[in-house]
């Protein structure tokens, strides 16, 4: 996990404590994409997701998600409002977003509750790149 994990950081170009937004794929029967703020802290991604949402739902029966990179804010749009516009494809257990330029595929490690909340703390299972990074 540690090779991978540095890959990923490498790759997607992550700093340590720094909020990136993401369009998250989770899925229980269908999948269902949601942006969210993800972090990379010590040594794992983590994200805050909230009890009354789909996402949150589906975490709770899948433990396994893709945290998708795109820099289409036209996709971030369509994530919040017309989510059935988005392509989602499906590679083994990961449902993904087939525009995104880069997605990781994680699976929960720990949840932390808190007030209407948790904060997920996940772990890279896959990574596929897309797009070439920019120079």
């Amino acid at each position: 996990m540690v090779e991978l994990t540095l890959l990923v950081v490498a790759e997607l170009g992550f700093v340590e404590g720094v909020v990136y937004e993401v369009i998250a794929v989770s899925f229980s029967g269908e999948p269902h994409p949601a942006p969210i703020g993800v972090r990379f802290r010590g040594g794992v991604f983590e994200a805050t997701i909230y009890h009354d949402t789909a996402t949150y739902a589906n975490l709770k029966v899948h433990p396994m998600c893709t945290l998708n990179v795109v820099g289409s804010g036209l996709l971030f749009y369509d994530a919040v409002y017309m989510k059935h516009k988005l392509r989602v494809m499906r590679e083994g257990d990961y449902w993904f977003l087939a525009d995104a330029d880069a997605w990781l595929g994680v699976t929960v490690l720990e949840e932390s509750p808190e007030r209407g909340k948790s904060v997920f703390k996940f772990k890279p299972g896959m990574l596929h790149l897309s797009q070439v990074k920019p120079k």
